[in-house]
């Protein structure tokens, strides 16, 4: 879509392989809620986590894909007429970039002059899905493919059988526990969305990294594994079964930057109708400008 070669495409996203490529190409990316869009036919990796969902050039093309996908209407739902967005700025604030994290507060301060409220909220549990994702979607792989691997495991690339193999090790304690700890995170996230529209944040919270590169320097200077710093900013609401989107906001040296807005559980219509407001404002306003074709 980014290069003008197709008008939309279907990703399968089970911590972020919708949002992730959206937001390093500046089109939409849409994880629907868990359960929306039927995976029938598909082949699982994580049955609790994995989603199917469109890539875009706009939130109203995602909308048409989603409609079709999941065989339901959205027309009902629409934009309120004073968006509210929640911001966990308390577990961003060790975790961004600096040029991502100065663009995203650009971003914000201008959404307040376009009337958005925008709070900051307070997220002591969101750390927990990092934590207990992998357990989760490891031994559930481990599980989909334990006859390849009773086999031997041919086929699979040297670091994908590794990660399965880690999957077969994985205590039923430990999945459990996972499980367990998964409705105290979606709680939490229920809880802010009860008041709020969505939660708002980077999709990622680096630029895409270098080929090959393992490290990304991130707040004060720390220095954050590549995969957490992408990767750890979606996949909470897989574990969390939340419908999530992602649509460009800006661009850093030339290269785009994401949004991610996080609804309410079963609520796609509503996440999708305040990500067209926003993405009419961005646009309108100059924010970013998609690549011409």
């Amino acid at each position: 879509m980014a290069t003008g070669i197709g008008v939309a495409a279907i990703g399968s996203d089970t911590g972020g392989s919708v949002r992730i490529p959206a937001n390093f190409c500046g089109v939409v990316g849409l994880k629907p809620s868990f359960g929306a869009i039927p995976l029938a036919g598909a082949l699982y990796l994580s049955w609790s986590c994995d989603h199917a969902g469109p890539l875009t050039r706009t939130v109203s093309d995602a909308r048409v894909m989603f409609e079709a996908m999941a065989h339901r209407g959205t027309a009902h739902a629409t934009a309120p007429r004073a968006a509210r967005l929640a911001v966990p700025h308390d577990w961003l604030a060790s975790r961004l970039a600096p040029d991502v994290r100065d663009a995203f507060a650009r971003l914000l301060d201008r959404l307040r002059a376009e009337g958005v409220h925008v709070e900051s909220v307070p997220t002591p549990n969101l750390h927990l899905a990092w934590k207990h994702y992998s357990p989760i979607v490891r031994a559930e792989a481990a599980y989909v493919h334990r006859a390849a691997l009773a086999a031997g495991g041919e086929g699979f690339s040297k670091m994908t059988l590794e990660l399965l193999r880690l999957g077969q090790q994985v205590s039923a304690q430990d999945y459990i526990e996972a499980i367990q700890l998964r409705e105290v995170v979606r709680q939490e996230l229920r809880a802010i969305l009860r008041h709020f529209d969505a939660i708002a944040l980077p999709t990622a919270a680096v630029m895409p990294p270098a080929r090959g590169q393992t490290e990304v320097e991130v707040a004060d200077g720390a220095r954050m594994s590549v995969r957490e710093a992408v990767l750890g900013q979606t996949l909470p609401f897989n574990y969390a079964a939340l419908p999530a989107i992602t649509l460009p906001f800006d661009r850093i040296e030339g290269l785009p930057v994401g949004l991610q807005l996080v609804g309410e559980h079963d609520a796609d219509g509503r996440l999708l109708a305040l990500s067209e407001w926003l993405e009419s404002r961005i646009r309108e306003q100059g924010w970013f400008e998609p690549t011409p074709f």
